[in-house]
């Protein structure tokens, strides 16, 4: 997804950000972070639900046939009534299999029916599971912060530990988060995390100066 010249120049911006403090910047760029199985059910469900009363409201007929075994005391409503009953549950049924299927095997109408805030909170929980990852480090890092971005998404997030997110607070990584998204309209993601680099670096930098130690996560961004 990036060149070789992208990497090199992301591990440049994060080891000279770095240089000013204690804390830790980690870049990632994810290709997808879910499958949203549960889009096409939603969808599915929705139209098995809405479709079959709109079709009976425009004079479709939903029924299976009149059927011949039935006693000839019974009246004509009595006798429709459950051939019309399973005519609308199959109906249901060819309709969730037909729009499920066909939503889950085109990836990009998916994404498209999959609504912008399940997409924010799959980044963000792939986000969060990148610093937990940091965790594993120990006392050895003072502050981490997670430049992560999805680009079948379009979602960019920024996510900071327990120790920075006390200082600054979510509202914090907003501009970082703006860097990251123009860079990626321009077609420039790798110059959208330089920017953004530069911005958690000096928030870094002011609440977690340096104290000498060295730094314990590569520079270059991850690609997953």
């Amino acid at each position: 997804m990036l060149s070789k010249a992208d990497h090199d120049a992301i591990a440049v911006a994060v080891a000279d950000a770095e240089v000013r403090t204690s804390g830790e910047i980690l870049c990632v760029l994810a290709h997808r972070v879910s499958n949203y199985r549960e889009t096409p059910l939603a969808w599915a469900a929705a139209a098995a639900l809405l479709l079959p009363p709109v079709a009976l409201a425009l004079g479709a007929r939903l029924t299976l046939g009149a059927g011949s075994m039935w006693e000839s005391s019974l009246s004509g409503a009595e006798r429709a009534a459950p051939f019309a009953l399973g005519g609308y549950a199959l109906a249901q049924i060819v309709i969730f299999a037909a729009v499920a299927l066909a939503i889950a095997a085109f990836r990009p109408v998916k994404l498209a029916l999959t609504p912008a805030i399940l997409k924010h909170r799959r980044v963000r929980q792939a986000a969060f599971a990148q610093l937990m990852a940091t965790r594993l480090l120990g006392s050895q890092i003072g502050a981490a912060v997670v430049i992560f971005a999805s680009l079948e998404d379009r979602m960019v997030t920024v996510v900071g530990d327990e120790a920075i997110h006390a200082k600054v607070g979510d509202k914090a990584w907003a501009a970082a988060v703006a860097a990251v998204q123009a860079g990626v309209r321009r077609g420039e993601p790798a110059a959208g995390f330089i920017d953004a680099v530069a911005l958690c670096g000096a928030l870094l930098a002011e609440h977690f100066p340096t104290d000498g130690h060295a730094h314990h996560l590569a520079d270059g961004v991850l690609e997953i």
